[in-house]
Parts: C-alpha cells; sequence; structure tokens
C-alpha cells in the first residue's frame, strides 16, 4: 500500500513539473519536454533547480538575434 501511494505522490509531483514545463516560456522547451520522458527521476529534480534561471534567460533583454 506505502508503495501505491509513493508512486501516486511521485506521478503527481511528476505531472505538475511537466505541465510548468509546458505553460512557461523557457529556453530549449522541447528538450526538457523530452528529457521528462526519457530520465523521468532525473529530469525534474534538475529543472526545479534551473527553473528560474531558465525563464530569466528567456527574457533577457541582451539575447542573440534580437
Amino acid at each position: 500500500m506505502v508503495i501505491w501511494t509513493s508512486n501516486a505522490i511521485l506521478f503527481i509531483f511528476w505531472l505538475i513539473i511537466l505541465i510548468d514545463m509546458i505553460q512557461m516560456e523557457i529556453r530549449d522547451k522541447t528538450f526538457w519536454i523530452l528529457s521528462m520522458v526519457i530520465l523521468p527521476f532525473f529530469s525534474p529534480i534538475v529543472y526545479i533547480f534551473r527553473r528560474k534561471n531558465l525563464i530569466h534567460l528567456r527574457s533577457n533583454k541582451f539575447k542573440s538575434g534580437k
């Protein structure tokens, strides 16, 4: 019973992060969504720590090409 509960909590956590990735305007969105599918245990943790930086890079005024 404990295993089912912990798996359900992890899946909900994974799903919330995936929805956040889809909704936010982050840099390299395709990479992050694919990494969620390929590395489902590692990618969410890295994304949480990098999220603020990814959003900041997207809205940077000094982007190349503009």
